[in-house]
């Protein structure tokens, strides 16, 4: 089965701490969350740069591979993503 998740970058071009929601519309408010908060915690702060919002198609994994998975240090995003797209370019 297949289903497409939105994620914001936490990082700029990183997918660690990439945060997944459903919608395009719900990532970017969340993506503005995220920035808000971090400028409230430190306004001097250095910019967090460009950050992406990614479409991304996932497919969920059979048992044979989501062993493999709990047995491992791989990725789950690695393994079940079929194809990923940049939606749109945040700027700080």
């Amino acid at each position: 089965m297949q289903f497409i998740v939105y994620g914001h970058e936490i990082m700029s071009g990183s997918d660690i701490g990439m945060h997944f929601s459903l919608s395009l519309a719900q990532s970017k408010s969340e993506a503005a969350t995220y920035w808000e908060a971090i400028r409230r915690l430190d306004p001097t702060a250095a910019p967090l740069g460009t950050l992406a919002i990614h479409e991304m198609i996932l497919e969920l994994p059979d048992v044979p591979t989501m062993i493999d998975l709990l047995n491992s240090p791989e990725s789950l995003l690695r393994i079940c993503l079929k194809s990923r797209k940049v939606m749109m370019l945040l700027h700080e």
